[in-house]
């Protein structure tokens, strides 16, 4: 039965989703010049961007996380087991936490004056 199922479609790629918009390749120069300027410790932000910080891990790991917590308003605490269990190079993983408060940036869940303390 298993086998069958794989034949009609195919290995999943779980990240098609965030991979239809989210270019990490092209967004690495950038990530990495603000990585330069600020040094923000994996799991550590401003308070404020909880939420914002939450959405970018929920939109990456959607299938991951519970079904329409997005709908219903719901951003659980991220969970750093399920982003180190992805994220199992250290390098990848300091890049994917930038990434994610450079989203709360662009969205302006926080400010430059919230990284003063990075």
């Amino acid at each position: 039965m298993k086998s069958n199922f794989l034949k009609e479609c195919g290995a999943m790629n779980p990240y098609v989703v965030y991979e239809k918009y989210i270019n990490e390749k092209k967004l690495a120069p950038d990530i990495y010049l603000f990585m330069d300027h600020y040094d923000i410790p994996i799991f550590e932000a401003p308070e404020k961007a909880k939420q914002s910080i939450n959405a970018f891990f929920q939109a990456k790991y959607g299938m991951f996380y519970c079904q329409n917590n997005a709908k219903k308003g719901v951003y659980p605490d991220y969970f750093p087991s399920i982003i180190n269990f992805f994220e199992r190079n250290p390098k990848q993983l300091k890049k994917t936490w930038t990434l994610a408060v450079m989203n709360a940036i662009a969205d302006k869940s926080i400010d430059y004056e919230d990284l003063k303390k990075y």
